[in-house]
């Protein structure tokens, strides 16, 4: 089975998510590809067991699932494929491409749950706000000046200072500065897997 989602596994994978019982809170398919994204670029991905839980519920409930146990099997792997094909690209150098809703295809803010979800990840798992590799932490500024208002605090200023510096004309310009942003984060953390890697052989 191919690694990369098709059209219709997009759909099954929004459709899925929202399954899940009401009295959880699942993330939604554009919020998940930055929380994904952020996993994939952190020096020691956490395992999938310890990661999975959260995106079927914000308080990381394990009996958040759809009660039917195929569907609930269906969701996993699509999250896992899903995983794994950001992976491939980051590896490759390939662009990201987060998921934009067609609804929001022109709207400035349709990278705002990208950046949340990367956010929420490297919260969680704080190694990348931990670094102290200059690339990284202006890396992260260009993914955090995505966030929303209720997010974006003490950054508030540093957003105004980077559209005034460097403003995104459009929502392909922002894309395309995301993704350079995440190019740069990967290039640091890849490397130093690589080397521990190195080291253990």
């Amino acid at each position: 089975m191919s690694i990369s989602l098709t059209e219709h596994d997009f759909i099954d994978l929004g459709e899925l998510l929202a399954s899940i019982p009401e009295e959880f809170e699942p993330m939604e398919a554009d919020y998940l590809d930055g929380f994904l994204t952020a996993l994939v670029c952190l020096p020691t991905t956490p395992a999938p067991s310890t990661w999975m839980p959260w995106v079927f519920d914000r308080e990381g409930r394990d009996d958040a699932q759809i009660r039917n146990q195929a569907m609930q099997l269906h969701l996993e792997d699509l999250v896992y494929r899903r995983y794994r094909q950001i992976e491939r690209a980051i590896l490759r150098g390939l662009p990201v491409d987060p998921i934009i809703y067609e609804d929001e295809a022109d709207n400035p803010q349709a990278l705002e749950p990208f950046a949340s979800g990367f956010l929420e990840a490297t919260k969680r798992w704080p190694d990348l706000n931990r670094s102290k590799s200059p690339l990284v932490q202006s890396a992260l500024i260009g993914i955090f000046r995505h966030l929303p208002p209720e997010q974006i605090g003490d950054m508030a200023q540093v957003r105004e200072e980077l559209d005034a510096e460097t403003p995104l004309e459009d929502l392909e310009s922002a894309i395309a500065d995301l993704e350079e942003s995440v190019k740069e984060i990967a290039s640091v953390t890849r490397a130093k897997r690589a080397s521990r890697k190195s080291d253990i052989r």
